[in-house]
């Protein structure tokens, strides 16, 4: 029998032996497979109908005990309430994500995971090497990997906009200012080296022994002595000697380095739009087409209408004059200025050469209602277009030369004082100008201009806490009354403004702090209690009173917007069309160059001179900078 089964043992291992093992294998491998199966379709928990499985739960509470292995001290918590907390703290974050549509974006998904694959060096990524690493992660693919670490980057865009948003209660404060206060005693056993230092002994063959054993440690680096002299080749500058063979040789080896870059005269003409807006013509049908494709762009904004009362944060007149009286020579001016007053018109970039005259003829007409300087102050209120101005007579304060544009600066200081100039046109419209003082230099500054040097001198936190606190007491005293009734609490005017939108001025005792209401106002209902808004000059307290929401304008009334929109429009293709074709008619040589502004009707061309390429190493002069490449 053994002899049988010795001549056959090949046939038995392959018939009997091998087949046993492989159906061990498989019951093993099949149980461990279901064992895993129904691990996860355990659910520890769920948030908001969300599962979390008992596999995630065991992952976190291992990665929580990494990361309490080396405190010192214990948490309160066990390690698998935290664990807990952690995943149902991720798990709502995800959910805010989804609900917020927060998603991280395909470059940083890729910038984290070029960090995270390469440890923070960067560079490329070695596919093979990525895959590897992917499967030992436990995932299947690349893209479920990426899907993994994009929905972990979603998740910290949700706690960042809760951080960001989220405003702790006075409660939280408190509990947080009490961990703060707690001390932790924490008991520990120290033994340290230097106390029982002698009372080691070390037999000499000890010694010699761990010195054998460690005599790199103890090898004298290799060491040489050298001596040099240090010659630089600056200290010979100016002793050097050369033949004119030897510079003209390095010259020719070296004319790369002493190019001169091409330079050309360039005359250059502009098909502007608004030199065609006149030339356009529109249909009733055009401008209907038009209004009914953008409807949704002619929209009447929202407005607001207001009460308010204002408490200054300004540093008060007798604080200036103690801060000027302490160093006086600081408030000297040092140049002449003059004290002036303006009414701007201003001329939109589109306007037309007629549009222009127009303009200018409207401020000749308030010029001649100007006899006096309330005269001047009057009309400033009505019609001047610099609303941080306006509503104080077009008050500018005293300036010297260097302050304005040198088109208003000349006039300023050429006319006499108390009188009105003759219209001055610079880049910001048409100005009248009133000059009531002129100031040689030396005299000391008006206190407008000492606060303004005085600006983050003066600490103003006393100021705004105590108009904060005034505000507050209105409020208080108020008790649920609407703002009208205020002035039976306070001296403090209420004014009521106008409906006015977002960068309208709404009152004038508001208008150099304009742009703090409207953003204000948006957040506000009609009919709550007053609430305290913080601008630069003042503080208010301001009650909403009447609030338009935002309305599609009717074809009427938005007819002005469309028909400007639609001929820029037009003007602006009819000017790109015929530059085009003047283009063509000069290279085929049936238009000069020169008769190209007389016969479209443009201005006379612009000539740039000495221009180079923006691409060559010299630099470009100032007055070429804004030239643009394709010139060129």
């Amino acid at each position: 029998m053994l002899i049988w089964m010795r001549e056959r043992k090949r046939q038995l291992v392959k018939w009997f032996v091998w087949p046993l093992i492989f159906v061990f294998i498989a019951l093993y491998g099949s149980a461990q497979i279901q064992n895993q199966i129904a691990i996860d379709k355990l659910t520890v928990l769920k948030v908001n109908g969300a599962r979390i499985p008992q596999r995630d739960f065991q992952a976190a509470v291992e990665e929580m005990g990494r990361r309490l292995q080396d405190s010192v001290i214990r948490p309160e918590k066990s390690q698998s309430r935290l664990a807990l907390e952690q995943l149902i703290q991720n798990e709502l974050a995800r959910q805010l994500a989804e609900d917020l549509r927060l998603r991280t974006d395909d470059s940083k998904l890729r910038q984290s995971l070029n960090y995270y694959l390469t440890g923070g060096r960067g560079g490329p990524i070695n596919e093979q090497g990525l895959i590897r690493f992917v499967r030992e992660q436990g995932f299947e693919t690349l893209d479920l990997f990426r899907e993994h670490m994009r929905g972990q980057m979603n998740v910290g865009l949700a706690m960042d906009y809760v951080a960001s948003t989220a405003a702790p209660s006075e409660k939280d404060l408190q509990r947080a200012m009490q961990r703060q206060r707690e001390t932790r005693v924490v008991e520990a056993l120290l033994f340290e080296l230097e106390p029982h230092r002698e009372q080691v002994r070390a037999a000499t063959e000890e010694v010699q022994a761990y010195f054998q054993k460690n005599i790199e440690r103890y090898r004298f680096p290799k060491r040489m002595k050298i001596d040099y002299v240090e010659d630089k080749p600056e200290d010979y500058v100016q002793s050097a000697t050369f033949t004119e063979e030897n510079l003209t040789r390095w010259f020719n080896s070296n004319k790369e380095k002493f190019l001169v870059p091409v330079e050309r005269d360039v005359a250059a003409l502009a098909f502007s739009a608004k030199d065609f807006r006149e030339r356009v013509t529109l249909t009733e049908e055009e401008v209907r087409t038009a209004f009914d494709s953008e409807q949704s762009g002619f929209m009447h904004p929202e407005k607001y209408r207001i009460r308010f009362l204002a408490a200054s944060v300004e540093p008060p007149d007798a604080s200036i004059e103690a801060e000027i009286a302490k160093n006086p020579a600081d408030f000297v001016a040092k140049q002449e200025a003059v004290g002036a007053r303006h009414i701007l018109l201003r001329i939109p970039p589109d306007a037309t050469p007629r549009d222009t005259e127009e303009i200018r003829g409207k401020l000749e007409a308030i010029r001649a209602r100007i006899r006096t300087e309330a005269d001047f102050i009057r009309e400033a209120a009505e019609n001047s277009d610099d609303v941080s101005n306006k509503f104080e007579g077009g008050d500018l304060g005293y300036f010297d030369k260097t302050r304005m544009v040198p088109e208003f600066a000349d006039v300023a200081f050429s006319i006499s004082e108390a009188t009105v100039s003759a219209p001055v046109k610079t880049a910001f419209g048409y100005h009248l100008i009133w000059v009531y003082n002129k100031r040689p230099a030396g005299e000391r500054l008006s206190l407008d201009e000492a606060r303004i040097v005085l600006t983050g001198k003066i600490d103003e936190a006393p100021l705004k806490e105590a108009a904060r606190k005034k505000l507050e007491s209105i409020r208080t005293a108020l008790a649920g009354k609407p703002l009208s009734a205020a002035t039976a609490v306070t001296e403090a005017p209420v004014y009521e403004s106008d409906l006015f939108a977002r960068g309208d001025t709404p009152h004038p005792e508001a208008a150099r702090d304009r742009y703090a209401f409207a953003p204000a106002c948006a957040k506000m209902t009609v009919g709550a209690s007053p609430e305290i808004v913080e601008a630069f000059y003042r503080f208010y307290l301001v009650e909403l009173i009447e609030k338009q929401e935002p309305r599609p304008k009717t074809f009427e009334e938005a007819r002005p917007d469309v028909e400007r929109t639609l001929r820029n429009r037009k003007a602006l293709e009819l000017a790109r069309t015929q530059a085009r074709n003047a283009a063509a008619l000069v290279r085929s040589g049936s238009l000069e160059f020169s008769a190209i502004p007389k016969a479209y009707g443009i201005p006379e061309p612009v000539t740039h001179t000495d221009l180079r390429e923006p691409s060559t190493q010299m630099p470009q002069l100032p007055k070429n900078q804004s030239v643009p490449r394709e010139i060129l």
